[in-house]
């Protein structure tokens, strides 16, 4: 079935965070990563700019490299073959 035609359900509102960046995938062992969203803010004591840690979720393996590979799909570059590793993507 195609992402787009999954049949979803929402049924409090879920808000939408905004994202700057990611840090590194976490392995958490046992097929379980963690995935770590920032936001790039001025800080209002230094007045430098500060990663702020947004938004983190947890997946399984399974879940990581349909993410992975939906990412680059969206984006127009979806190689022929993606091989997903812990610690990075490869393409072929």
């Amino acid at each position: 079935m195609n992402n787009k035609n999954l049949p979803l359900v929402e049924s409090i509102a879920v808000p939408d965070t905004f994202i700057s960046g990611a840090s590194d995938i976490e392995d958490l062992g046992g097929g379980v990563y963690r995935f770590t969203f920032y936001a790039l803010q001025r800080s209002c004591i230094t007045g430098t700019t500060e990663r702020v840690i947004v938004s983190k979720h947890i997946c399984s393996w399974e879940v990581a490299s349909q993410i992975c590979n939906l990412g680059l799909h969206s984006l127009n570059r979806r190689p022929a073959f993606v091989e997903v590793r812990p610690f990075g993507v490869i393409a072929h």
